[in-house]
């Protein structure tokens, strides 16, 4: 059971506890091959509107670079609309937040549907070697992704 205190609020999400971390990025195309990575924390957060779990991904708003990058990202998952792609809720720039010290900092956030068995990197270090037929049906869950994510470009 998790235990529902109320940390902090992104509207009416209440995050619950931090479930990751990661990175947001920036493509210069102008700049060959150059990427910048954000580094971002994903919160589990509580809507009790609706009823629902979600994962709040957090950066920094600290640059017009990191605000930038977390905006892209949005506005992609907006485009996407595949049952093996996490679905976005709502994203926020520029909203207070307070951080683990007690300071309250802008950030950048994107809510996004929580996937309650996380990621197949974490599944594979977890097991270690997957049979070939559970490897057969991640891959084509990947390949479809992969085909619907061309699409949109």
């Amino acid at each position: 059971m998790i235990e529902m205190r109320k940390i902090n609020c992104i509207a009416n999400w209440s995050t619950v506890k931090d479930i990751g971390s990661g990175c947001s990025s920036m493509y210069f195309p102008l700049i060959l091959y150059h990427f910048t990575l954000i580094p971002t924390r994903v919160k589990l957060a509580y809507d009790a509107a609706l009823n629902t779990f979600a994962a709040i991904k957090i950066a920094k708003s600290d640059s017009r670079l990191h605000r930038q990058a977390m905006a892209n990202e949005a506005n992609l998952l907006r485009k996407l609309n595949h049952k093996n792609i996490a679905k976005i809720f709502d994203s926020y720039t520029d909203i207070d937040w307070e951080d683990d010290q007690g300071n309250i900092r802008q950030i950048s956030a994107i809510v996004i549907e929580l996937v309650p068995k996380g990621e197949l990197f974490e599944f594979i270090n977890k097991t270690g070697r997957i049979d070939e037929k559970i490897a057969r049906y991640h891959f084509r869950q990947l390949i479809d992704g992969k085909i619907s994510i061309n699409f949109i470009h």
